[in-house]
C-alpha cells in the first residue's frame, strides 16, 4: 500500500506529493518537471541518457501506477510512469538544481526515518485532514495489535516494574485489563475519526491508570539522584563482569577451534 507524502520547500512555492512505497520515493515525470523547474522536454532527454549511459537499469527504477490526472475539465485514471529516488537523484545531479539537493536531503531523511521506526507519518496531510484514510489503516493496526498484544503489554510492564509495589504475581490479569481498555479507547478513537496527537494519547493512557486506581508517578520518585547513580553504577558493573565471562568462554571456545583446524 502507498503512503502519499508531502514535500514543500522552503519558500512554499513548490509543493509536490510524493509516493512512498517498497522503501523509495517515487515521483512521475511531470513532478520531477514541477520539482526541478525544468520543461518536460529537458527531464525527458536526461531520463533517456541515463538509461542510454547505463547509470541506471529502468527495470529498478520505473514503475507504472494507475494514477487520476485532470484532463480538461475530466478526471482521467491512467498508466503513469513513476522514478524512483536514484533516479530523481541522478536528474537533480545533471540539471544542478539546489532545489534537487534540498529534495534529496530531505527525501533521505524520510527513507531514514522509515527504517529506524517501521514507518512514515504523514504529517501535513494528517493535520489539513486531507487522509482520512488514515483513520482505516488506524483502525486495522489496531486490530491487528489486539491479535498481538505482547508488545503495547510489554511497554506497560516495562513502567510499572519500575514502581516500587510491583508484585508480578498479580501483573498478567491486571496489565491485561489495562491493554484491552486502552486499546478499546484507542479504537473508538479511529472508529469516531478524531484526531489525536502525542499529548492526546498520553493523557488518555494516564486517565485509563488513574481510573483503574493506580497512582501516577508525577514527581520525582523517593530515588534520589545519587541513589539511582549508585544503582546504576552497580547494576553496570554486574554487567560488565558478566560480559567479560561471556567473552572469556568465547575466547577459549574460538582458541580450541584455532587448534582443531591446524591439527
Amino acid at each position: 500500500m502507498s503512503e502519499i507524502l508531502i514535500y514543500q520547500n522552503e519558500n512554499g512555492n513548490i509543493k509536490v506529493d510524493v509516493m512512498f512505497e517498497d522503501g523509495s520515493i517515487w515521483l512521475s515525470q511531470a513532478q520531477i518537471c514541477e520539482l526541478f523547474g525544468k520543461a518536460k522536454s529537458t527531464i525527458s532527454e536526461h531520463i533517456k541518457a541515463i538509461f542510454e549511459e547505463e547509470e541506471l537499469n529502468p527495470i529498478s527504477t520505473v514503475r507504472n501506477y494507475r494514477t487520476v490526472q485532470k484532463e480538461g475539465n475530466r478526471e482521467v485514471e491512467r498508466d503513469i510512469e513513476y522514478y524512483n529516488l536514484d533516479m530523481i537523484i541522478a536528474i537533480g545531479f545533471r540539471v544542478r538544481s539546489s532545489t534537487g539537493t534540498k529534495f534529496r536531503i530531505w527525501a533521505n531523511d524520510k527513507l531514514k526515518e522509515y527504517i529506524t521506526k517501521g514507518f512514515v507519518l504523514n504529517d501535513e496531510r494528517f493535520k489539513n485532514g486531507n487522509s482520512m484514510g488514515y483513520f482505516d489503516e488506524l483502525q486495522k493496526r489496531l486490530r491487528d495489535i489486539r491479535i498481538s498484544e505482547k508488545f503495547f503489554y510489554q511497554k506497560i510492564k516495562d513502567i510499572y516494574m519500575t514502581s516500587i509495589d510491583y508484585d508480578p504475581k498479580d501483573e498478567k490479569t491486571i496489565l491485561g485489563l489495562l491493554v484491552e481498555q486502552y486499546l478499546a479507547f484507542a479504537e473508538t478513537m479511529a472508529i469516531q475519526r478524531t484526531p489525536m496527537y502525542m499529548k492526546d494519547w498520553i493523557a488518555r493512557l494516564d486517565a485509563v491508570i488513574s481510573l483503574n486506581g493506580r497512582e501516577l508517578l508525577t514527581h520525582a520518585g523517593k530515588i534520589s539522584h545519587e541513589m539511582a547513580i549508585a544503582k546504576s553504577g552497580l547494576e553496570y558493573k554486574k554487567f560488565k563482569d558478566e560480559q567479560k565471562k561471556i567473552e572469556k568462554i568465547q575466547s577459549l571456545k574460538e582458541l580450541e577451534e584455532d587448534i582443531k583446524r591446524l591439527k
